[in-house]
């Protein structure tokens, strides 16, 4: 059978953050005998990235730019140069070929550059965000008219929850090629990594959160909301695993507010022992598309406890499988207040995320998205 051709174009691999995490999950558990990948990044990285060997050996890796140099005098001339000419000769090249299926990674820039230079039989634009709330985009386009006519041109714009497509629909009104999947949780490798040893802990009750230190995150308000719970005497930790622009910020607050409970503890190759050994995992975010580290956490068995954002309600019913709070520092400080008031709730809704489990899982995921190639 002849395989089909790929390309996917996007911001970088390297594993910052949930858009990278997906195709990283998608491409790892695609099946290497249908597809003939090219993935096309606009940065790359030397560590965690192009070294790594990131993805398996039908997927082909590009770059336009280097964005870390190498220590070596004759490599770092080649990176230079590579910056200066492969990004207009790939382009030349890309524009005489042809593929099954193009897809643009997000929004914006990518999906006008999918659209511009790319021939494809079918282009497919992924949406991860809550268009409604995080509308970054419509400087890239100069109006929502013509990003809509942009995004009118794909065959399949796949939004990672209903919730993301509602948003879609109140931004740029009816698009009959909008579609849900939702993101592939690769579940082997977090029963892989879940037989490596629990990082170790106190009594008191755990709470971690998992996500880039920036201010969609909403970890400030959660300084807010444990400073409220300390100066009331409650005992309990914070872990926060992820790195980001505001942790020199996160830092000052944590010190000013003497908050010796909450630690950054960076990024970490295995969350998921993290996850496991935690009580609860505590999403704060202002606004998500699709929240994996929920999903992940449900795989691993943990409770989560989050702010109303999109796909919640999706993956937890009205708290029926987790608990969903107001997206507020209030909501929050509420619900950490309230799991810390009623212990009990923590195996209630231990036993509730087990039942979830199967919603996560990737080979149905996997063999939705295969439907659109």
């Amino acid at each position: 059978m002849k395989k089909k051709r790929i390309f996917i174009y996007m911001h970088q691999c390297i594993l910052k953050g949930g858009v990278e995490k997906v195709f990283y999950n998608l491409l790892n558990n695609l099946p290497s005998d249908r597809y003939d990948v090219t993935v096309l990044c606009v940065m790359a990285y030397l560590h965690g990235d192009i070294n790594d060997n990131l993805y398996p050996s039908f997927v082909k890796r590009r770059w336009l730019y280097y964005d870390e140099w190498s220590n070596n005098g004759l490599v770092k001339l080649c990176q230079r140069i590579h910056n200066k000419f492969f990004p207009t000769f790939y382009k030349w090249y890309l524009r005489r070929c042809h593929f099954d299926a193009a897809i643009a990674a997000q929004e914006g820039m990518y999906a006008k550059f999918i659209d511009e230079n790319i021939h494809a039989d079918k282009k497919i634009l992924w949406i991860h965000n809550d268009i409604a709330i995080c509308h970054w985009t419509e400087k890239t386009f100069g109006s929502i008219e013509n990003e809509k006519a942009c995004y009118k041109k794909y065959d399949s714009i796949v939004c990672v929850s209903e919730a993301v497509k509602e948003s879609m629909l109140n931004v740029f009104g009816k698009m009959n090629n909008l579609c849900v999947r939702y993101n592939p949780i690769d579940t082997f490798e977090i029963e892989r990594k879940l037989r490596e040893p629990l990082p170790q802990r106190e009594k008191e009750t755990l709470f971690l959160c998992v996500g880039r230190l920036v201010n969609q995150k909403g970890y400030d308000r959660l300084l807010c909301a444990s400073e409220k719970l300390n100066s009331k005497g409650y005992k309990y930790s914070v872990w926060i695993i992820g790195e980001g622009e505001d942790r020199p910020l996160l830092e000052s607050a944590i010190r000013k507010m003497q908050l010796k409970n909450i630690k950054l503890l960076g990024e970490q190759s295995n969350p998921f022992v993290y996850m496991k050994q935690a009580d609860w995992l505590l999403l704060p975010s202002r606004h998500e598309g699709f929240g994996m580290v929920l999903h992940e956490s449900l795989y691993c068995g943990t409770p989560v406890l989050t702010t109303l954002v999109a796909g919640a309600k999706e993956l937890l019913g009205d708290s029926k499988y987790g608990i969903i709070v107001d997206n507020s520092e209030d909501g929050i400080y509420n619900g950490m207040k309230l799991v810390l008031d009623i212990p009990d709730l923590h195996q209630r809704y231990a036993e509730l995320s087990v039942q979830r489990k199967s919603f996560v899982d990737i080979k149905r995921r996997i063999r939705d998205i295969e439907t659109l190639f």
